[in-house]
């Protein structure tokens, strides 16, 4: 285990010094490889801290000059997520504007998955910040741009957050129905999606998405319940 863990240390060493390396031999030549190795590299400091904000401050005032493009759409989205992270107030509270200006570089381009993210991304900002009723209008715009690009990898996650933000509204029926949605999304891409774990590339499928199932076994006894206590 040991042996395992100093192999993946050296190896996300690595990866950051090909990163920087790159940033540093593509800037002020192509702006769109700088941002994306800027981003990469303060991911990878994600975990140590060190110089994570320095770089994504950096990688922000990169994005933002880009021209409308999905790779802005999506660096953009990559560094609210990041900043969104960071004890630094400065990139916490950046992380509203980044998010909606994917969403209008998204719409400015016509990119439906693009769009899709960054209003399932900006759902779950209104969530934390309690404001629900914005959370779920997002949410099903988000869901709709997913459906409109034929991507039931991305519709599960947001009919899995609709049928959470219905159940904190109280519709138990409706959020039943969300989970529902998303299951079916769900086992339609589970192949897909185990096969991608079994290679490396993530936690297990059930660490995943074994949430939504007992999200929604739970729903359904809750909804039992109340059946039977009216029957009695």
């Amino acid at each position: 285990m040991r042996r395992r863990s100093a192999v993946r240390a050296k190896d996300e060493e690595r990866a950051l010094s090909a990163y920087l390396e790159s940033a540093e031999l593509s800037e002020g030549k192509n702006s769109e490889l700088y941002a994306k190795s800027l981003i990469r590299a303060a991911a990878m400091c994600r975990k140590t801290g060190k110089e994570h904000d320095t770089l994504l401050k950096r990688a922000i005032a990169q994005i933002q000059s880009l021209n409308p493009s999905h790779d802005k759409a999506y660096l953009l989205i990559a560094a609210a997520e990041l900043g969104s992270e960071s004890p630094d107030f400065a990139l916490c509270t950046l992380h509203f504007a980044l998010l909606n200006a994917a969403r209008e570089t998204s719409e400015n381009i016509g990119d439906l998955r693009a769009l899709s993210y960054s209003l399932g991304h900006l759902s779950k900002l209104y969530e934390q910040e309690k404001r629900y009723g914005e959370s779920l209008a997002l949410a099903r715009k988000a869901a709709f741009a997913a459906q409109e690009a034929d991507s039931p990898e991305i519709l599960y996650r947001w009919q899995w957050q609709i049928g959470r933000l219905l159940k904190l509204s109280g519709d138990r029926d409706g959020a039943i129905s969300s989970y529902r949605l998303a299951i079916r999304n769900l086992e339609a891409i589970r192949q897909d999606m185990a096969m991608g774990c079994r290679k490396g590339s993530c936690l297990s499928f059930r660490d995943i998405v074994g949430p939504i199932y007992f999200e929604l076994a739970d729903l359904l006894l809750q909804r039992s319940a109340v059946i039977d206590r009216a029957a009695a």
